[in-house]
Formats: C-alpha cells, sequence, structure tokens
C-alpha cells in the first residue's frame, strides 16, 4: 500500500470531531496567542499587564493616516498627490512665482534691493532650485557666504560663534562632517544667503526663542492634552509623514502657510504664540509650519533636504528620550527639554530614535517645530517674497 493510500484509510476511519470547526478554531487561537504571549514576556521581561496594554493599542488604536496629502506627506518622500507642494505642485508654484515676478516687474522701478530674488526666480525658471551650484556661481556663494557669517557689519544679527557651546547646542560628530556647500541642495527655491547648518551657537531670533522657553509650561501641558488624545484612540488633527522605517507624526497649528483652524482652537497658547508674538515666524509663505512633531521608538527619518535655505528650522524640546538625535551636514545633534536648535534644513539633515528593549512603555521624542526667517532676507525682500510664495489654494 502506497503512502497516499495509507494517509487516505487513516483520515477515512477518523471520528467525527467532537468540537465543531469555529470553536475548534477558536481554540486553537487562544492556545498559540497563549504560548506567543509567554515567548514574547520571556524576550522582553515586561509585565504581563503592559504587553496586553500595548497590543490592545496596536490593535484599537490606529495611528494618523495621511490621506489628506500635502498635509501629511513628508519632506523626505515623494507622492503622487495633486495636494502635495512639494511634487507635482511645483510647477503650480513655479507658475505662480513667475506671473507674480513679472507685475513686480512691471510695478516697481528700483529693482536693486531686490536683486537676490531675481536672480533667485531666475534659477527657479531654468529648474536649477535642485542642482548643487558649480563653477564661478558656487565659488562666489561660498566666499559671500563664509564673509556674511565670519564678518559681519554693525547692527547685525548674528555674531561669530562663542567658544562655549550654548545649551541648546549639544553637539557631536558623526564621522567626517561634510562641506556646507557640498550638502546644501534646496528642491525648490534658492536665494544666496549665508550657508551654515547650525544656527544654535548664532545670536539669532534670540528673543523668539527667550520667549518659547518663558512659555514652556503652556506648551508642554497643550501637548500633553492632545497627545493624550491620541494615545487613547481620538487621533484627529494629527498627521503620519511617511518614512521608511517607524512612526513620524505631526499635529500642525501652520501647513505650509495655511492656519488649521481646528489645532489652533485646540491649543490656544500655541496658536498665540505661534501667530501673533513670534517676528521671526515665516507665517503666510507657502514653506511656513508650525507643528508639533513626535518620532517614535525604531524610527529614522532618512537624510533629505528641505524646499528653500530661506528658513531656518527651530525645535523645542518637550519630551526627550535617550538614543534620539537629529544630524544636520554630517553633525549630530541632541534635543533637549526647554532647548532649541536652529538649523538650516536645506542642508541634508535626519533624525534617528534607536530601539529600546522595552518600547512598549517608551514615550516617543516629542517636539515643536517652527520655521523661522533666515536673518539675512530683508525687510524689503520679505515683501516681495511673500507675494512670490503665498500659500497655494
Amino acid at each position: 500500500m502506497g503512502f497516499f493510500d495509507c494517509c487516505s484509510a487513516f483520515l477515512t476511519n477518523l471520528p467525527d470531531p467532537a468540537v465543531p470547526l469555529l470553536p475548534s478554531l477558536f481554540l486553537g487561537t487562544s492556545f498559540a496567542s497563549v504560548i506567543l504571549l509567554c515567548l514574547y514576556k520571556k524576550e522582553t521581561n515586561l509585565p504581563l499587564r503592559d504587553i496586553l496594554f500595548h497590543a490592545a493599542r496596536n490593535v484599537f488604536c490606529s495611528l494618523p493616516d495621511n490621506s489628506e496629502g500635502a498635509a501629511g506627506h513628508s519632506d523626505s518622500e515623494r507622492c503622487d498627490s495633486v495636494e502635495c507642494v512639494r511634487c507635482k505642485r511645483h510647477e503650480v508654484l513655479r507658475q505662480q512665482v513667475r506671473a507674480r515676478w513679472r507685475t513686480w516687474k512691471k510695478g516697481k522701478v528700483d529693482l536693486g534691493p531686490l536683486k537676490r530674488v531675481e536672480e533667485a526666480v531666475s534659477r527657479l525658471e531654468k529648474g536649477r532650485q535642485g542642482e548643487k551650484l558649480e563653477g564661478k556661481e558656487e565659488g562666489k556663494l561660498k566666499e559671500e557666504s563664509e564673509g556674511k557669517v565670519k564678518n559681519r557689519g554693525k547692527g547685525s544679527k548674528v555674531s561669530p560663534p562663542s567658544k562655549n557651546k550654548k545649551e541648546g547646542g549639544n553637539k557631536e560628530s558623526s564621522g567626517k562632517a561634510e562641506s556646507p556647500q557640498s550638502s546644501q541642495s534646496p528642491t525648490i527655491f534658492h536665494m544666496e544667503l549665508a550657508a551654515n547648518p547650525n544656527w544654535t551657537d548664532f545670536e539669532v531670533h534670540t528673543n523668539d526663542q527667550k520667549l518659547l522657553k518663558l512659555n514652556l509650561e503652556i506648551i508642554q501641558k497643550e501637548f500633553g492634552a492632545v497627545f493624550d488624545a491620541l494615545k487613547s484612540g481620538d487621533n484627529s488633527g494629527w498627521k503620519n509623514n511617511n518614512i521608511p522605517q517607524g512612526h513620524w507624526c505631526i499635529f500642525p497649528f501652520v501647513n505650509q502657510g495655511k492656519i488649521v483652524a481646528q489645532n489652533c482652537r485646540r491649543c490656544p497658547g500655541v496658536a498665540e504664540l505661534v501667530l501673533g508674538c513670534l517676528p521671526a515666524m515665516m507665517n503666510d509663505c507657502v514653506f511656513g509650519n508650525a507643528a508639533f512633531s513626535i518620532l517614535y521608538p525604531n524610527s529614522h527619518i532618512a537624510p533629505h533636504c528641505g524646499p528653500t535655505n530661506l528658513r531656518l528650522r527651530c525645535h523645542l524640546g518637550l519630551r526627550v528620550p535617550p538614543e534620539c538625535w537629529l544630524e544636520v551636514a554630517g553633525q549630530q545633534h541632541r534635543w533637549g527639554v526647554g532647548k532649541t536648535l536652529l538649523f538650516d534644513d536645506s542642508f541634508t539633515h535626519s533624525a534617528y530614535f534607536g530601539s529600546r528593549p522595552s518600547a512598549a512603555q517608551c514615550e516617543p521624542r516629542a517636539i515643536l517645530l517652527l520655521d523661522f526667517w533666515h536673518p539675512d532676507v530683508s525687510d524689503e525682500e520679505k515683501v516681495c517674497l511673500l507675494d512670490l510664495l503665498a500659500p497655494l489654494d
């Protein structure tokens, strides 16, 4: 008798099951779950209650989605949404800039103070905004940028970095640092401005940063309220950014120049700061953003460059677990609770939150993210740029 004949005879002579199919599946699944639970507890050494809570949260409390295109789209990713400024709407933005610049040229006789804006628009039209500067232009820009940072005239907002680090710097080397020009590559709009990846050690926008620190308690309280709601399953107002590994979510107050009224109502103190008390804020500009940003354990935001060098990005630390850091142009920077980091996100930058044995208990890194104007942009240039770069409909 062959093998298949033996199996057929064995199965034919089996008695009818004493337990119906569905209860059998339920019992089998339950038994397998208990086995997996025991193995997981042995591996992580976590209390059973925490394991069950973490599993229930993953099943029933969904992370926010990014179905609204631009609002949930990360600098480091591309998408197919027609609402995304960084992808398909780049051409819409170029058309807006070209049309409005023509109006400026017709209506303004003296364009001398706007020479850098004119050059930036010319680069935008030629499609060179995503390329690294070459030849004479690169040498000229590098020379001027270094001169602006090192040798400021009277009344300058920027002074050379002090020998002693400010509290917010906490900078570490992560290998061989890239030269500034080799790692700066704004993807959309590039104007000739002082090029420096790290501005934390400079006296730039100091009053704005002091005001943020003075209101830290209010900011933390309002963040805690919306974050507790998220942990309870209410993800309204939160957007999930696409990253290759892990989870990165934001709670925007200003999204690409547009005020998110619903979120501002939930955090009135933060909204008042962002919209009315910080002169450096890049409000009413397509490149301006303000948001709570949370990065979960086991997450990595891939290296990328921001859309423009017109802004400096400010991070105010709210909750900062160990093993997480920001890297800008090859240099590591550590967040700190109540401390600010100020950097030019048109340079290559990334963020990392390492894995932890008790990741189920570990809270995410949380910051308040704000976009400030680059200090070298003049008031006349701001007026023009706010018209050229108005938020898209």
